[in-house]
């Protein structure tokens, strides 16, 4: 016994002495792997990336183990800004008990608020509920609002209120997620290491593609923010630009530099027109170099002068943050002043600001009172608009006879999203008799101008052979083009066309590259897709935790095949720890969607009160839905309700009914048991119903 305590003693120091002389990054690369919120983990690859990408202060650049303050995260938010934001903070707000400069322009950026009474207490450790609502705050300031999640932890009911929301988005995205597959623990703190990952995780989504996630024949509902560049047709100027690029003689070379010239001099004049138009040229770097700083600086000038369309330029620049700092309720403010003064363009924006909630309540009535105006003075894009939102009665009874009439106003002229809306109006039968050939019409023409979303369902359209004969190879072309402008929809689809090798060549590396383009934007048949490739290891090394993080994310928005999958491997224990709670959740939302199979797994788990509470009346309904889908095993197992009268009333009869169906299928596994109970009912040892 003594020898055998005296080898240990020796084993321990020998190990205890290997591990001092183990270089310093070989223990960095074995301690952190543990302090990860995911699997794939926080590698030194990303905490290199994030520091060359300056996110990173100096003060956080090591012990990564160490607690994260709030003060701390405070500057790690603030620097993300200044880099993706190309600018300093500079405005303030004060907190009794610190002077860090840091916390104070986080306080000025409204990112934090403070704990009360004025303090902010910079030196207690962040929670995890923090960092979500703070991430949350800066995506809203940086134009990219996340998307919204439901949360599915097992410690949903410790979130506190003020941070469900943000928890729901941090989650839905991918920038935090549980802790154990299972909780999010709201109060737990983070590492060094954690939150540089966070930040990480939030510059990758803020600078993805971002465009309006729909569906097959449905449009974005309204135009992008217009540019200053679109004020250009209003004032006649464009005509002129177009000697500056358009002219391949001498004489149009040397006109467009002396117009330059001449404008500019009456700009430095006072003249508020010539002013304006330098400002355009300035913002758009026509004849001039780029400078939004000064563009700004000419319109207020103007604006000094009363020109209305250089308030509602400038008021777009803060919308966009354009040479100053991003500032929607400042945007609103000169967007509104323009709108008052009768400018269609400032009109039509201040309606988007409404629709969107930007710098504004969200007021769909004020939108469309907005929108009208607009459509009213001929602005083909409010027009468009419009017809937007009386399709979906959005602010206005939903009315399809105005829809068209608008429409087809802003299409005569020439306005591209009227023919994509156009061509959805007829795919859909919206105030136009349903007709695939006018919709694949209007939509190649708003294709080849360029339209991403009429290209996107123009190639949907070669897909499934509507409106014009099948051909994959144009419907990879026109996905294709769809697919490089961002389109999330038309990513996933050239991605299941490489899956499938539908007019390319198959090919699962080509179709993981875009579905994860798509995935990332948050599109839920990706996300379900890039759970598929890593369940089954197609284009990839199979791996049950990558393809659980993607089914959570496509199940989370809804997607009942993800839901279905994940609860299979939460039952079997692959990729997350087996929790048959956690299984009966996914189950559930399957099931409600009417999968069948989620329906007949989670009256089993009901049955034997297996992750939920035993209960028969449960198992019998989920059961009988499955049944009457026609699933063999769940037809069989209701038939054995109605013989032992487990959580209905006992009937033979009604027994051999649901038996008799599954045998149809050959459900063999049930023959004993079927041919005993007819034998028993045939010889009276059981009585048959009354």
């Amino acid at each position: 016994m003594k020898k055998t305590a005296l080898r240990w003693i020796v084993i321990i120091m020998v190990m205890t002495l290997f591990i001092s002389i183990i270089p310093t990054h070989f223990l960095y690369a074995a301690t952190t792997e543990s302090n990860v919120e995911q699997p794939n983990g926080c590698t030194q690859a990303e905490i290199n990336r994030a520091y060359a990408l300056h996110l990173v202060p100096s003060h956080l650049q090591n012990n990564y183990d160490a607690i994260t303050t709030r003060a701390e995260f405070a500057a790690l938010a603030v620097r993300l800004y200044e880099v993706l934001a190309d600018t300093a903070v500079s405005g303030r707000v004060s907190f009794n008990d610190t002077d860090d400069a840091n916390v104070q322009a986080a306080g000025y950026m409204g990112i934090v608020t403070g704990t009360g009474s004025g303090n902010f207490n910079p030196d207690r450790a962040l929670t995890r509920q923090e960092a979500a609502v703070i991430v949350a705050r800066l995506a809203q300031i940086l134009n990219h609002p996340l998307q919204h999640g439901i949360t599915l932890f097992t410690d949903d009911n410790e979130i506190s209120s003020w941070a469900t929301v943000a928890v729901g988005q941090v989650q839905a995205v991918g920038i935090m997620q549980a802790i154990d597959e299972a909780t999010f623990a709201p109060r737990s703190t983070l590492t060094h290491q954690e939150v540089i990952v966070i930040v990480l995780r939030l510059h990758d989504a803020v600078l993805a593609p971002v465009i309006d996630v729909y569906e097959y024949g449905l449009e974005p509902e309204f135009e992008p923010a217009i540019d200053a560049e679109f004020s250009l047709s209003q004032i006649g100027f464009e005509e002129r630009m177009l000697s500056v690029y358009g002219g391949s003689d001498i004489i149009n070379r040397i006109s467009a530099a002396n117009w330059v010239y001449e404008i500019t001099t009456l700009a430095n004049e006072g003249n508020r027109e010539a002013q304006f138009i330098l400002g355009v040229m300035h913002s758009g770097g026509y004849g001039v170099d780029q400078c939004y700083y000064t563009a700004n600086e000419l319109y207020r000038a103007a604006i000094q002068q009363g020109l209305a369309r250089a308030k509602a330029n400038l008021g777009m620049n803060y919308w966009l943050g354009r040479g100053v700092e991003l500032n929607y309720e400042t945007a609103h403010y000169w967007v509104y002043q323009a709108a008052q003064l009768d400018n269609a363009f400032a009109q039509a924006n201040l309606s988007a600001f409404y629709s969107q909630g930007t710098g504004v309540i969200q007021c769909y009535e004020r939108a469309y009172y907005w929108t009208r105006l607009a459509a009213e003075q001929g602005f083909a894009g409010a027009q468009s608009n419009l017809a937007v939102q009386y399709r979906d009665g959005r602010g206005v009874e939903q009315c399809y006879v105005q829809a068209e009439l608008w429409v087809r106003l802003a299409v005569a002229q020439g306005n591209v999203w009227a023919k994509s809306h156009l061509g959805g109006m007829y795919f859909n039968g919206h105030g136009v008799e349903q007709d695939d050939v006018q919709a694949t019409i209007w939509w190649r023409y708003a294709a080849e101008l360029g339209n991403m979303t009429a290209q996107a369902n123009l190639g949907w359209m070669y897909v499934r052979g509507r409106g014009v004969e099948q051909n994959y190879v144009q419907a990879a072309v026109w996905l294709r083009l769809a697919a490089e402008q961002g389109s999330a929809f038309a990513q996933s689809e050239l991605g299941w066309m490489y899956s499938n090798g539908r007019g390319v060549e198959r090919d699962y590396a080509q179709a993981m590259i875009w579905k994860r383009l798509a995935a990332v934007q948050g599109q839920t048949v990706a996300q379900s897709n890039m759970g598929w490739h890593y369940l089954f290891g197609r284009g990839v090394e199979q791996n049950y935790v990558r393809a659980a993080e993607w089914l959570r994310f496509a199940g989370v928005q809804g997607n009942v095949w993800s839901q279905e999958r994940l609860a299979r491997l939460y039952l079997d224990g692959l990729g997350v720890e087996q929790n048959y709670a956690q299984a009966a959740q996914w189950l559930r939302l399957a099931a409600e969607q009417g999968n069948g199979w989620s329906q007949g797994q989670l009256s089993r788990l009901y049955l034997y009160g297996t992750g939920v509470e035993q209960c028969y009346v449960q198992a019998v309904r989920w059961t009988r839905l499955a049944a009457e889908q026609g699933y063999a095993s769940s037809q069989f197992q209701l038939g054995r309700f109605y013989r032992d009268g487990i959580g209905v009333e006992q009937s033979y009869e009604s027994a051999l009914e649901w038996m008799s169906l599954a045998m149809a299928q050959r459900y063999w596994a049930g023959e004993f048991e079927y041919a005993l109970l007819n034998i028993r009912l045939a010889v009276g040892d059981l009585e048959a119903d009354d």
